[in-house]
């Protein structure tokens, strides 16, 4: 750029010169004739055609000087608002960066800045994760010894313990007050099915009558229809060995007594021995006629711990 203006500066200085030759020439009049030697007509029209000429061609040059500094003026304010101060680099040259440079530039900063930001943030996530990990597992390793502690405490406290467990003395006795009202329980059995509808129940099906019993003083009721492959006579026996030959699992007694079956009647009387206690069950069951009754009265005696 500044070669070029100083190129037009000395082009002007020449032009000016040759301008004012040019004027000086043309005051030749003003001269005296007696100085000025004579010119032939031919010379001088000649002449004046050169400095016409060149006057021509002297505003032809101004006109394009004035455009082209114009312009130049217009393409340096175009620039000065585009670009950026330049940097000096090593060499001490002048260099600009345009516009879309520094928007790359500062974008790939941000990235830059993003990215190192995410994984501050990754790594952080990922340590919280790591401390509820072994926050839930000390939670779970704190309430798993706290149960089992407290289980160890219960099995303890309520283990089995048959040291010194006799068998009561009176089971008559029990097993005449839970005989007494058993007739006219068993009954009643007839109306008691026709109430509950039993001849409508599926077969197999089971029926929840709970809700409805416990008004009667009945915490749970279920009525049950099986299917068996075998006759009534055969089932009849069935049911009734089973019946005479069953025994808790759990918790194991410390001892069961099956009495000698006496006609309809069974007779069982057992005992759960614990540290706490002990507890005394007996169990009789009663046949109807060809029906098994399926009701068990029972009665259940808590004496004192030893």
């Amino acid at each position: 750029m500044l070669d070029a203006t100083a190129a037009f500066e000395l082009d002007e200085v020449t032009a000016l010169s040759l301008l004012e030759g040019c004027d000086l020439a043309e005051d030749v009049e003003a001269i005296p004739s007696s100085i000025v030697e004579p010119v032939s007509a031919p010379k001088a029209r000649k002449r004046q055609c050169c400095r016409l000429a060149r006057r021509d061609e002297v505003i032809t040059l101004r006109k394009a000087e004035k455009q082209l500094c114009t312009q130049l003026r217009q393409l340096q304010l175009a620039l000065r608002l585009k670009s950026r101060p330049g940097k000096k680099q090593l060499d001490g040259t002048l260099h600009t960066v345009l516009t879309w440079e520094e928007i790359c530039h500062r974008q790939a900063a941000r990235r830059a800045e993003s990215e190192a930001e995410s994984k501050k943030l990754r790594n952080e996530v990922q340590r919280r994760l790591w401390q509820a990990k072994q926050l839930l597992k000390g939670f779970k390793r704190r309430l798993r010894h706290e149960v089992v502690g407290s289980s160890i405490k219960l099995c303890r406290q309520y283990c089995v313990d048959a040291i010194g467990v006799t068998p009561p003395t009176d089971n008559e006795s029990v097993f005449h007050d839970l005989l007494l009202g058993m007739d006219e329980l068993y009954a009643g059995v007839d109306d008691f099915f026709e109430k509950v509808k039993m001849d409508e129940l599926p077969c197999p099906g089971r029926r929840n009558t709970t809700p409805g019993s416990r008004a009667e003083g009945k915490f749970v009721e279920l009525l049950d229809c099986y299917a068996v492959p075998f006759g009534l006579e055969d089932t009849d026996k069935a049911v009734w060995r089973c019946l005479g030959e069953e025994e808790p699992q759990s918790p194991k007694p410390a001892f069961v007594q099956h009495f000698p079956e006496s006609g309809n009647t069974l007779k069982q009387s057992m005992c759960s021995a614990f540290t706490a206690g002990s507890v005394h069950v007996r169990v009789i069951v009663r046949k109807v006629g060809s029906e098994i009754c399926g009701a068990r009265p029972s009665r259940v005696h808590f004496p004192k711990a030893d």
